[in-house]
């Protein structure tokens, strides 16, 4: 057969595993989240607000917002996020070029 595709698909794998614990929010950062382009910048901060967060700052695209929980360390945090209709929720720090200065 083809001797590649095993350490090919294992590497992408691994790969996959490495992003997405590097940009997995921590309980004590901010996160960024994304909503859906169509929905808009109150359906962010909607999303926020149901997930008891509070909002830090508002990128340049309105479906892209920062938050923080209300709670400091609150775990449940992202998964709440999620729930209230989150599409993404990842660290920040990857997004430093995004957020509006000021």
């Amino acid at each position: 057969g083809n001797g590649l595709a095993a350490p090919f698909v294992y590497g992408l794998v691994l790969s996959l595993v490495i992003l997405v614990v590097y940009f997995m929010p921590r309980a004590d950062s901010d996160v960024a989240i994304l909503v859906s382009p169509f929905a808009g910048r109150t359906a962010a901060v909607n999303a926020v607000a149901r997930a008891d967060g509070l909002v830090v700052d508002t990128g340049r695209w309105r479906f892209l917002i920062l938050a923080r929980p209300a709670i400091n360390n609150d775990p449940n945090f992202p998964a709440r996020l999620y729930g209230a209709g989150a599409l993404v929720v990842f660290n920040p720090g990857i997004m430093t070029g995004c957020v509006k200065k000021g």
